[in-house]
This record gives structure tokens, sequence and C-alpha cells, in this order.
């Protein structure tokens, strides 16, 4: 098996945005990131184990806490 190897490169990219409405912005990433990483089960591979209702309130549960 051979292996591809490349290279990423990274850019500064200045922001205008408030500090608070970025740190908002974290935030909800973190909070929405969190919610479905709880929802991973691993059997062989990893899937979302979302029951309907689940899906259906992930967005409010997120916006709320």
């Amino acid at each position: 098996m051979s292996l591809k190897l490349e290279a990423i490169k990274s850019y500064r990219i200045p922001l205008d945005a408030p500090i608070d409405l970025i740190d908002s912005y974290f935030e909800v990433k973190r909070k929405a990131l969190k919610s479905i990483f709880s929802h991973v089960k691993f059997n062989g591979k990893a899937h979302l184990d979302f029951k309907n209702d689940d899906r259906k309130k992930l967005d409010v549960k997120i916006i709320r806490e």
C-alpha cells in the first residue's frame, strides 16, 4: 500500500468582527459538536445513533444551552 503525502498550508485571515461575536460562534460550535459526538456509537463502524425525536430537538437544544 502506498501512502500519498501532501502539505497543508495555513494562512491568517484578518477578521473585522466583534470579539464577542466570534466567541459566541465558537461556543455554539463546541456545543453542537459535543451533542453530536454524544450520539456516536461504534460497532465495527462509527455511526450516529439518533432517534427521530432526537434529530428534531437537536437544533433547539444547542441554541438554548
